[in-house]
């Protein structure tokens, strides 16, 4: 679902469907976790890292803990099936954003990434705890539970460009995490990837995206506040 406005600046958003964060400055594993992993391809190891980013893609809505390289379609991470994920916390992915995990199970390439399959909870261990960095409503999940039925966008708001970012040709994207809540407004917003919070880009995405509307997500039917993920992207044209 996505949405353009030309003006002097042109802006685009849209809903994650993959759920997809990115990076923060200076976190990640080294760049040869890849060739690590993939040494073990076939067999059952344990490897440990920062998880950056979280998806759950269709058509079968795995669930993937991202240690590298988070918005390209390669790189390490953690695979649960939609078959498993039942098994698993309904807030793992928000709750396991850039804390260290180890992951024990068998190492497998998905598309292009290498990943470490898992079936049960006990297979991964969080350090650090699991505490939410946004605060999140009772009886909230993430989008990527089992039986969640994504909010849709009801009502849209273009961020604003702020004259010094446009005069300085800033360009690219904000990533967000919000909670949508069950009456289809948003709650808490955090910043997970910063495209520019000197001259005012973070705050305009941020101020925009309170004002949007979504049909409220639902868990088995039942009506419940959401964890999501949402880019905004500001162009010059």
């Amino acid at each position: 679902m996505k949405m353009t406005w030309k003006r002097r600046a042109s802006y685009s958003a849209s809903l994650l469907v993959a759920c997809a964060l990115g990076v923060a400055e200076g976190q990640g594993p080294p760049k040869s976790r890849e060739a690590e992993v993939k040494q073990h391809l076939g067999a059952v190891a344990t490897f440990c890292g920062t998880i950056v980013a979280y998806q759950c893609t269709p058509p079968d809505q795995t669930t993937v803990l991202l240690w590298e390289k988070p918005v390209e379609a390669t790189g390490v991470g953690i695979a649960i099936a939609q078959t498993d994920r039942a098994r698993f916390d309904s807030l793992l992915e928000p709750r396991s954003l850039f804390l260290n995990a180890c992951a024990t199970g068998r190492v497998e390439k998905l598309n292009k990434r290498y990943v470490v399959r898992l079936t049960d909870p006990n297979q991964l261990q969080v350090q650090g705890g699991v505490t939410p960095a946004i605060p999140i409503d009772p009886g909230a999940v993430s989008v990527c539970a089992v039986g969640v039925e994504r909010p849709q966008i009801v009502k849209a708001v273009q961020p604003a460009y702020t004259p010094a970012a446009m005069s300085a040709g800033i360009q690219g994207t904000v990533l967000l995490e919000a909670v949508v809540l069950a009456d289809g407004t948003v709650g808490q917003i955090r910043v997970v990837h910063s495209l520019d919070a000197k001259r005012g880009l973070d705050a305009q995405a941020i101020r925009a995206f309170r004002d949007w509307r979504f049909t409220p997500a639902t868990l088995n039917g039942q009506v419940v506040p959401v964890v999501i993920g949402v880019e905004l992207t500001f162009s010059l044209r």
